[in-house]
Formats: C-alpha cells, structure tokens, sequence
C-alpha cells in the first residue's frame, strides 16, 4: 500500500490532490510569494524521491492569473532541470 497523504506536510501553498494529479497555488504579490512557490515545487520534488513516485515533468504546467509577467519556474529530478510551460494566461478583472 502507497501513502502520499502527507504531501501537504511538505508545502505551505495551497495544494489539492485527486487520484494522480496534483495541483499547488498561491497568490503572487511579490517576489518573495515567487520564491515561495519555487520553494514549493523543489519540496514537491523531494517528497516524490522520498516516495519514488516521480511526477511527469513534461505534464507539469504553470497557469498563470493576472497582468503581471510570469515568473518561470523550474523542477528537477536530480538528472534534469525542466522550465514550466506557461500553459495559459488570463487577465483577471
């Protein structure tokens, strides 16, 4: 049997979890939220070696919500570093 409910022990964004998706957010007011949810993706990573349940990186994607330019963010598996596609962005109001 496979335990990953304490994923959201490892991260201080928002996460959601169904089946084998999962999606973490926050909102980004400045830089610092930025590194906060960078920081999050690499705690993310870290658990799935704990767990050698690896995400699929090219599946990962970055949508992003507002007028500012997007932060590019990144995961790693230890062997490769992907850039996030920004999949969509959407000017809100």
């Amino acid at each position: 049997m496979i335990f990953v409910n304490d994923l959201p022990d490892w991260v201080s964004c928002s996460l959601m979890m169904f089946a084998d998706d999962t999606k973490i957010w926050t909102k980004i007011k400045d830089s610092g939220d930025s590194e906060l949810l960078q920081q999050n993706l690499n705690l993310l990573m870290e658990c799935s070696k704990k767990w050698l349940l690896s995400f699929n990186m090219d599946k990962c994607k970055v949508m992003h919500i507002g007028h500012e330019t997007p932060t590019v963010y990144t995961m790693s598996d230890g062997n490769n570093t992907i850039c996030l596609e920004l999949r969509k962005t959407l000017v809100s109001g």
